[in-house]
Formats: C-alpha cells, sequence, structure tokens
C-alpha cells in the first residue's frame, strides 16, 4: 500500500470519528436524569426537574421560560412551596424561578414555584 492510500484512509478515519463522537456524547447528554438546582426544596417538590428558569410570560396554554416556549398541557397543576396541592396558572408570575415537568409530547404538565 503507498503512502497516498494510507494517507486517505487516515482521513477517512478521522472524518468518521468526527462524525460519531459528537452524535455519541448528544445522546449520553439527552439521557441523563432531571436536573435539580442547588436548592433546598420543600417535601412535597420532586427529585428532580426536566427543567428550570426564569418565566418570562404566561398565557393560557403557554409559558415562556428562558425564552423558549412550552405548551401547557390541559390539566396541568402548579405548585409553590407552601401548597402541597395545585394552586390556580394566576399565582405563577413573570419574573420568578420555576421548575417543570414535561410530558412524551414535551408539554409542561406541573410548574413548581423555586424563586420564593
Amino acid at each position: 500500500m503507498n503512502c497516498k492510500s494510507k494517507q486517505k484512509i487516515l482521513i477517512s478515519i478521522i472524518a468518521i470519528t468526527l462524525l460519531i463522537c459528537p452524535a455519541l456524547l448528544g445522546h449520553i447528554g439527552y439521557a441523563q436524569d432531571k436536573v435539580k438546582g442547588e436548592w433546598i426544596l420543600p417535601s412535597h417538590y420532586p427529585d428532580g426537574f426536566d427543567g428550570w428558569g426564569k418565566v418570562d410570560r404566561i398565557a393560557p396554554g403557554e409559558i415562556v421560560i428562558d425564552d423558549v416556549l412550552f405548551n401547557l398541557n390541559s390539566n396541568a397543576s402548579y405548585y409553590t412551596p407552601s401548597n402541597t396541592s395545585g394552586i390556580p396558572l394566576s399565582w405563577m408570575k413573570s419574573g420568578k424561578i420555576v421548575g417543570f415537568i414535561k410530558n412524551s409530547s414535551n408539554e409542561i404538565v406541573s410548574l413548581w414555584l423555586i424563586d420564593f
């Protein structure tokens, strides 16, 4: 095998590696467990969230958290540290920090006030 053939094979291996590695790393990151900040949360709060952030805007059926629009499930529930049962959505305000849990349709099914 001449030098040019070896060089082509090496370049091909490097190219394939550069294509496969990010895909594998992305999959590993996606499969991680729910996130939980370094907060001390009330006992009725979940052990982790699918995400968290600052509420930018709330409207019927939708919420914007950290500039990302999410649909609210029609049966979504809302919680504060002092309320162990659901509260009305109107209690959630723009500017507050919240954690959320989503369903398989990427809709928020529960919203938890963190910024108390």
